[in-house]
């Protein structure tokens, strides 16, 4: 089965949700004897050269990019407020790459396009017009709600008011999307049926993000208990999420147990959070082991107020055996069990008394840890994932 993988950026190195999303599939499907090929953005914004990318993933997955400038751009964004388009979408438009995907497409016959993220979908009616292939969404997201979140969250007026129309036009252009595709990988029950109270009646497949788990050991390595927290902060539900928790709940954590400390890591770290820097909050910004970084420290952190699917980072911290502490939108999606195999915190006073709870007891933030690497083994192993889908993929091929 040859599959060609279109995805809004290069899906290397995979260091946050999205590329691991896109990376550790492709290489379970490979792994499970598909052939794919990998045509993706290398975009301005999460740019990479070609030296920088691993020789032995752009020969398995025979990669190809197209550059694009997709930096956020004032004027545009303004001029787009008087046109029915989503502006989130209408930046990955580009000529350069619709003469790459055809070119391809002329070039090799495929069973599955697998279009990543739904700006992809851009390129449905170019992909029909020179290829029977079937065409599926991966959606990692349902990303009209992400911002619909975002403006339920905002204080200001004007800029809930933008956040609204921007949520609305990606709401109209997902929905146009799913009466196009063939197929749809989704990547929780939950998003499925949302999906389909937009119309969605194919076939679907639940596959969550996966991970090699046999790689990811539990092997805790913190000399003294402390908190972190690990995300993309460009990424704006993790950057507004974690202000808020250093503003309303790290202080109460400060003036009851001082020696506590926070760690705080993610790429593209906004300037303004190292103003936060003190004796017991420390930020960091990017670092370059992640998996590391999350053993060197005790109790994560994912304080989320707005997103859609599956939060990669807190499968991650699971796969390490961490105790972590979320809100319910964080969780959203994943099979876990407040006080089980996750904390659930929904506002400051409760992350406050959860954080000084597994302080207190070592036992109980151990044992939901255990729980946690557990719930990981079960249902996010990549080659249990891979199979799944590469299944899928199968039965929508004529025989």
């Amino acid at each position: 089965m040859k599959i060609l993988q279109l995805c809004p950026r290069i899906p290397f190195p995979p260091v946050d949700g999205g590329t691991i999303g896109m990376y550790n599939l492709s290489n379970a499907l490979v792994n499970h004897g598909a052939e794919v090929k990998v045509l993706a953005f290398n975009t301005s914004k999460h740019f990479i050269a070609e030296k920088n990318i691993d020789k032995g993933y752009i020969a398995t997955h025979h990669l190809e990019s197209v550059f694009l400038d997709n930096r956020v751009n004032i004027k545009d964004a303004f001029i787009n407020l008087f046109t029915k388009e989503s502006y989130h979408i209408s930046r990955f438009k580009s000529v350069a790459f619709e003469a790459k995907l055809k070119a391809v497409l002329l070039k090799e016959k495929f069973d599955v396009v697998q279009l990543d993220y739904l700006p992809m979908a851009l390129y449905i009616d170019l992909i029909r017009q020179h290829s029977d292939a079937k065409i599926v969404l991966r959606a990692h997201n349902v990303e009209h709600r992400i911002w619909e979140r975002l403006a339920d969250e905002e204080k200001n007026i004007f800029k809930q008011w933008y956040l609204r129309k921007l949520a609305v036009r990606l709401f109209e252009f997902e929905q146009s999307v799913l009466k196009k595709i063939d197929a749809l990988v989704s990547l929780t029950e939950e998003e499925t049926v949302i999906f389909q109270s937009l119309g969605y009646k194919g076939a679907v497949c639940i596959a969550p993000t996966c991970f090699n788990i046999d790689q990811d050991q539990s092997t805790n390595q913190e000399k003294e208990f402390s908190v972190f927290h690990l995300g993309a902060m460009d990424w704006m539900p993790n950057a507004v999420g974690m202000e808020w928790f250093i503003k309303n709940v790290w202080p109460m954590v400060t003036a009851s147990h001082p020696h506590i400390k926070l760690y705080i890591a993610g790429n593209k770290m906004p300037d303004h959070f190292f103003s936060f820097q003190s004796e017991n909050c420390i930020v960091q910004g990017r670092v370059n082991d992640a998996k590391q970084f999350m053993l060197d420290h005790t109790l994560m952190i994912v304080p989320l107020f707005a997103g859609s699917g599956i939060r990669v980072k807190i499968v991650e911290g699971m796969a390490l055996g961490k105790t972590i502490i979320s809100t319910t939108q964080g969780a959203e999606g994943l099979h876990c069990t407040h006080m089980e195999n996750i904390i659930i915190a929904n506002s400051a006073d409760e992350m406050y008394k959860a954080i000084l709870l597994c302080a207190e007891d070592k036992i109980l933030h151990q044992r939901i840890g255990e729980n946690a690497r557990n719930l990981a083994v079960d249902y996010y192993d990549m080659n249990k994932v891979g199979g799944d889908v590469f299944t899928f993929y199968k039965s929508l091929l004529p025989e």
